[in-house]
C-alpha cells in the first residue's frame, strides 16, 4: 500500500499525537495527568535524536524545552526509563511497522547504527 503525501502526513500526526495518548494509557506508561505525555515522549526519542543520535538525557530534556515548552530534568527523564516505558515504545513500534510499511524505504545502511541488545531492567 503506497500512500500519498497528504495521507501520510495526516498518519504520521495521527502516529505521534493520538496514538501515543491511548498506548500511553492502556500500555500504563502515563496513569494521570502530567507534563511528560506519551506523545511528547515519543517525539523526544525519535525527532529529539534524529539530530544528535547518541545524546545524553541532559540534551533530549534541552529538546523537550526549546521544541515543546517542557521544562523537565534529565533526572526525572531517567525516572521515566521503566517497565511501562518499554511496552509502550515497543508498541508504538509494532503499530510503526504496520503504518508504515512499504510506505517509507529506509536504506539498509542507515539501519546498521543501531544495535539489538536489549538492556535488562
Amino acid at each position: 500500500m503506497t500512500l500519498n503525501i497528504v495521507e501520510m502526513s495526516n498518519t504520521v500526526k495521527q502516529f505521534f499525537t493520538e496514538s501515543a495518548k491511548q498506548t500511553a494509557k492502556t500500555t500504563e506508561f502515563v496513569k494521570r495527568e502530567s507534563k511528560m505525555t506519551g506523545s511528547l515522549w515519543l517525539q523526544m526519542w525519535v525527532l529529539g535524536l534524529l539530530e544528535t543520535p547518541q545524546s545524553a538525557l541532559s540534551h533530549l530534556a534541552e529538546w523537550c524545552e526549546d521544541q515543546q515548552g517542557v521544562l523537565i530534568t534529565p533526572q526525572a527523564l531517567h525516572d521515566r526509563l521503566h517497565p511501562a516505558a518499554v511496552a509502550f515504545m515497543k508498541t508504538m513500534f509494532a503499530l510503526a511497522l504496520t503504518l508504515f510499511r512499504q510506505t517509507i524505504c529506509i536504506p539498509l545502511l542507515r539501519l546498521r547504527q543501531f544495535s539489538v541488545s536489549v538492556p535488562t531492567w
